[in-house]
């Protein structure tokens, strides 16, 4: 069977880098293209240190249609908002999406707009359900056969999952509350503020307090499974860093293996 030929757009952040690990390592899959906005022309091991030596590719800036062209699918490894905006452009290539962003994950465009904070540029592909939502504990058989795939976000699937047998057990009802803690590199690659090291060492710090983007996309879901007139109280945590965090760093970004085999 000849391998699928895949592009990545938006290759450059946490996203992109564990995206590319995967697939460059993915015996049906060909990495012919990756696309960003920024580090134009470096080899992806000049940027992604643990991929060095693995692939010959660079980055290259070109416009979203380019990009897909003679490709079988495209992985979106962009913001939210940015991504919506990249998918209308392509959608008339046929490829295939694989979305990381949470663009396409909810069928309520008021829901996307109170929590993401602009109006959809598509609202009827929300309401239509272009895209698969894809958590396989929930969607496998769908998945499998959709063209268009939504990755879940990361507080959506913990969070989901562990209420999800609740839900179809019909025990769910009511409200929930939910205190969850998330690792450095959820806020991306690039440096802000609050996750400067000096704010984040030995500190602990709320964000988004029962406004999380999260909290749609988990009613979603756990709605769908049974679970009756539910209320979610969320408030997600930026850990602590301690002092042992200003050793060499240990994260995926800087180790060069394998994923998991399946």
């Amino acid at each position: 069977m000849a391998r699928l030929k895949a592009v990545l757009i938006g290759g450059t952040g946490y996203g992109g880098a564990e995206l590319l690990r995967r697939l460059l390592f993915h015996p049906d899959v060909e990495m012919a293209r990756v696309t960003a906005a920024d580090n134009i022309g470096k080899k992806v091991g000049e940027v992604h240190f643990n991929l060095a030596g693995l692939t010959d590719l660079t980055f290259q800036e070109m416009a979203p249609e380019q990009a897909v062209a003679g490709m079988d699918v495209a992985f979106l490894a962009m913001p939210h908002k940015t991504t919506a905006k990249v998918v209308q452009a392509i959608l008339p290539s046929g490829v295939r999406i694989v979305d990381l962003s949470g663009d396409f994950r909810l069928r309520d465009p008021a829901a996307y707009e109170r929590y993401y904070g602009v109006t959809h540029p598509s609202p009827g592909s929300l309401q239509q359900g272009l895209f698969t939502y894809g958590l396989p504990e929930v969607n496998r058989a769908a998945i499998s056969r959709a063209r268009h795939v939504a990755s879940p976000g990361c507080f959506a699937t913990t969070i989901a999952l562990g209420l999800l047998p609740l839900a179809r057990a019909g025990l769910l009802q009511g409200p929930v509350h939910t205190v969850a803690a998330t690792g450095s590199s959820g806020s991306g690659a690039n440096p802000q503020l609050t996750t400067h090291h000096p704010l984040r060492a030995v500190n602990l710090r709320t964000y988004k307090p029962l406004e999380h983007q999260h909290i749609p996309e988990i009613l979603q879901t756990l709605q769908g499974a049974g679970a009756r007139e539910m209320a979610l109280e969320f408030v997600p945590v930026c850990p602590p860093r301690s002092p042992a965090a200003s050793s060499p760093p240990a994260s995926p970004r800087f180790r060069r293996r394998p994923p998991p085999s399946r």
